[in-house]
């Protein structure tokens, strides 16, 4: 700071002001004395002190301390000048600026200083968040009523301030609590230890210095402001997440398959130049609460494809191989109800799967007898099985052979559930979450009040306040860049444009249509050809007729792709079938990797149902590129271009594996 103090009063550089690179006076280079062994002393040296307007060494100076300087050598001597960087500009400084609304709370921590945190322990262990929550209210209804700790429903527990929670070194006691469904009271015993105090200013002082991130203040922060809604029974929370039930039945939205659509909002403490809370809507699927029969239903409609459920009378048929497949792997590890009609009371049990006998042929030893599970029930419980041929569904500890009949059986509500989404499934629930900015905000706004951070006791007690309002920046709005084709500028305008003829396209003489799609004739086939050939020279893209059109088992495609590459065709034209998840991966695969056959791939589903010129338009525009054609180009003036000259660009993407794949790692390409 000394350095450049004296800088400040007694240097200014020699250099006559140059127009900046925005029309402003001041050089592009500025440069301070040599200091080498033959200098002059600090005071000997004095220069002239040039007129200090915008972009003047007058306003080099003040950004000194925010710039790297670099030594270099010089002529004078053996000495050194350091050099201030040149400033570089960028394209983006003459842009339109417009004022833009983030979904970003801004957190106000005035007065908070210090928190304790505490180590929790129960016995018996692998309890439920639920139950945990429940056991950390009772406690602290018993033992600290004027205080409010955060629990994130685990083991970690935070008090705020200096004072503790409890006195002495940890605080046991046992609680009870009903089980569910069963006889007796749970008890369960709670420890509580005080491991650490957590500095709360730091992060105040990282918002000052940006030194290292204060990690364990943030994440105190992060679980407080998680308490108001994770405390309350409606709210069941996903990871930074919280979703709560549809309020009516009229209002669920199904996603098709046993699942349907929750609501939800996603919150976390992030740090930038002050400490925000990132609020944005969530959606998850959950498995819908019904009777096992009506699991199984559905299970029989996919099958038959009808729109509508099947009669129960159909379950007296039993499952195919393909249906309890498909049957075990949606109910397995759900939380289901068991009851008897004929019999008071209910059960929980956890599903471990399905057996592979029925309920009318499963047996076990009872009272020195061996019995079937149908004749169980009708002695011993009263109750007739109206199913007896479904498969008898195995629950609780997986040594036991604890087997039930489907029909008395239904999923419990708000189970959170790993298991990834079908394509069906994830398609609807885009359709669902893609909602207008305003509405979007509207649903942030209503979850913030469900909150109500700031008339929660425990947030009060650490001194935190969250803004109710979204916070307001300035932001840039690029101009889109105009498109060149053939002979036509094209303007894009809300991120669509008319394609015009390409800039340069290659004939398509040898070529190929092939369906891997049982739901697929080769009247099909023909149309796709047919309206290839008639699209093509509206892009300026001349088509022959293909040379093949065949239906081929995707058990058989290895040997088709062979046949068009001794046959020189230049690309094939495949369907895939929809149904078939990795029909794509495959044929790519195979054709691409194995023989060496370009490929252009089309769903069934879109040539059943959308195939029109838009559709063959996009087809076109991807053939011709993979036959080396250039179909349009950046203008010569527009930011873009400009912004390409002498850079490469590359392409990095992070791909995660769904929630149930935990042994297949991340990959980063």
């Amino acid at each position: 700071d000394q350095y450049r103090d004296r800088q400040q009063q007694q240097y200014r550089t020699q250099q006559q002001p140059q127009p900046g690179p925005s029309g402003d006076s001041g050089s592009r280079e500025e440069q301070f004395p040599t200091l080498g062994a033959g200098h002059k002393g600090w005071k000997d040296r004095q220069h002239p002190v040039s007129n200090q307007g915008p972009g003047s060494s007058g306003q080099l100076v003040t950004s000194f301390s925010q710039m790297d300087i670099s030594p270099s050598a010089t002529t004078e001597g053996n000495g050194m000048e350091f050099k201030i960087p040149e400033r570089k500009t960028t394209l983006s400084r003459f842009k339109k600026r417009i004022p833009i609304e983030v979904n970003h709370l801004l957190i106000m921590l005035n007065k908070t200083k210090k928190a304790i945190h505490y180590d929790c322990s129960f016995s018996p262990e692998k309890l439920s968040k639920k139950w945990l929550r429940q056991i950390m209210t009772i406690i602290q209804a018993k033992h600290y009523s004027n205080r409010f700790p955060a629990f994130d429903g685990k083991k970690n527990l935070y008090s705020s301030g200096d004072r503790s929670l409890f006195s002495g070194d940890e605080l046991a006691d046992t609680v009870e609590l009903p089980r569910d469904g069963q006889d007796g009271m749970l008890a369960v015993q709670v420890t509580i230890k005080q491991v650490a105090i957590v500095d709360m200013s730091e992060v105040t002082r990282f918002l000052t210095n940006r030194m290292d991130l204060p990690q364990a203040a943030l994440q105190v922060l992060d679980i407080v402001l998680r308490n108001p809604s994770s405390m309350r029974p409606v709210c069941v929370p996903v990871g930074r997440s919280f979703f709560t039930p549809p309020p009516r039945p009229d209002m669920t939205t199904s996603l098709g398959n046993g699942y349907e659509l929750w609501y939800g909002f996603f919150q976390s403490a992030v740090l930038g130049w002050q400490p925000y809370l990132n609020v944005d809507v969530a959606h998850k699927g959950f498995p819908e609460a019904k009777p096992l029969t009506e699991v199984i239903l559905e299970i029989k409609g996919r099958r038959i494809r009808g729109d509508k459920l099947p009669s129960p009378e159909i379950l007296k048929q039993g499952l195919s191989g393909y249906e309890a497949e498909d049957f075990e792997k949606f109910i397995k590890g759900l939380r289901i109800k068991y009851e008897i009609p004929t019999v008071a009371g209910h059960r929980y049990f956890k599903v471990n799967g399905i057996k592979k006998d029925s309920c009318r042929k499963h047996s076990f030893t009872l009272n020195g007898k061996v019995t079937t599970v149908e004749e169980y029930f009708r002695r011993e419980k009263k109750y007739t099985l109206k199913y007896p041929d479904l498969p008898c569904i195995h629950v609780g500890t997986p040594s036991k052979d604890i087997c039930l009949p489907p029909e008395l059986c239904m999923i419990t509500p708000g189970q959170v559930v790993a298991k990834k989404l079908d394509k069906f499934q994830t398609s609807k629930m885009i359709k669902e979450a893609a909602k207008p900015p305003s509405d979007r905000k509207q649903r942030i706004m209503n979850a913030m009040r469900f909150a109500n951070f700031n008339q929660d006791p425990c947030i009060q007690e650490f001194g935190i306040t969250v803004k109710n309002d979204f916070t307001k920046v300035s932001a840039k709005v690029l101009d889109p860049p105009s498109l060149v084709y053939n002979k036509s500028e094209i303007k894009v305008k809300n991120g669509e444009w008319r394609a015009e003829k390409f800039i340069s396209s290659n004939t398509l003489e040898r070529w190929a249509v092939v369906s891997a799609s049982p739901d697929i004739r080769k009247g099909d086939l023909r149309c796709i050809a047919e309206k290839i050939i008639g699209v093509g020279p509206n892009y300026g893209m001349n088509i022959s007729e293909p040379l093949f059109i065949d239906e081929q088992h995707m058990n058989r495609l290895r040997e088709k792709f062979q046949f068009y590459k001794q046959k020189e065709v230049q690309l094939a034209v495949v369907v895939v079938p929809e149904r078939q998840s990795d029909a794509y991966n495959q044929t790519k695969i195979l054709a691409e990797l194995d023989v060496g056959l370009l490929t252009q791939c089309i769903r069934d589903v879109t040539v059943k149902r959308r195939l029109d010129n838009a559709t063959i338009g996009n087809l076109i525009l991807k053939i011709n590129a993979k036959l080396n054609g250039t179909n349009h180009t950046f203008t010569e003036n527009c930011s873009v271009a400009k912004l390409c000259k002498g850079v490469m660009l590359l392409g990095a993407d992070v791909t995660h594996p769904s929630p149930d794949q935990k042994h297949i790692p991340s990959v980063a390409a």
